[in-house]
């Protein structure tokens, strides 16, 4: 019988564990994953600034883009005239590197990909497959559209801002590149 009452005691102290666990889960699912998400999302965007103010500091012309989902950044460099992808890279590498220079807390996490990622066309195929900005749908929702470094709004006019958006020349890309390697 004693053996009895202990389990009894031990599935009655479960039991009433029960209703605060059950209370931490929502809490958490409500309170505190929606708030971590923010801060995800909060640290892309500042490594993407971050990676910006490296780019300028190197005298590259770069822009943000807002992803499709909203929840990050793409930062765009133009090119003035044809660079190889390795260059383009090496360029890519360089910024990143001096943007977790700057940053000096950032991992890999809010960098995923460079483009171009291949050096050749394939025949008959397809080169980077990429989605690109400005996509009719999405930018009706302020997503894929360039910001304003200042204020972190879509440029009013984003055919206006690109037009008037400097290009790395060849030559400045080569000098960078070889710096990264």
């Amino acid at each position: 019988a004693p053996a009895a009452a202990a389990g009894g005691d031990m599935q009655s102290s479960l039991m009433s564990m029960l209703p605060l666990v059950l209370m931490f889960v929502v809490l958490y699912f409500v309170m505190i994953r929606p708030q971590m998400k923010k801060q995800k999302e909060h640290r892309a965007m500042i490594d993407a600034l971050a990676y910006v103010k490296a780019a300028r500091a190197d005298g590259v012309p770069a822009a943000v883009e807002l992803s499709k989902s909203g929840r990050g950044a793409h930062v765009w460099v133009f090119f003035a005239g044809p660079v190889a992808g390795a260059t383009a890279r090496l360029v890519g590498t360089s910024l990143l590197h001096g943007a977790m220079m700057l940053r000096g807390t950032m991992d890999l996490h809010s960098y995923d990909r460079l483009f171009p990622n291949q050096d050749v066309l394939p025949d008959g195929g397809f080169g980077n497959l990429i989605a690109a900005p400005l996509q009719r749908k999405r930018r009706h929702h302020g997503l894929t559209v360039f910001l304003d470094l200042g204020t972190l709004e879509p440029y009013e006019d984003q055919w206006d801002f690109l037009s008037t958006l400097d290009r790395l020349g060849p030559g400045n890309a080569a000098r960078i590149a070889r710096r990264a390697k």
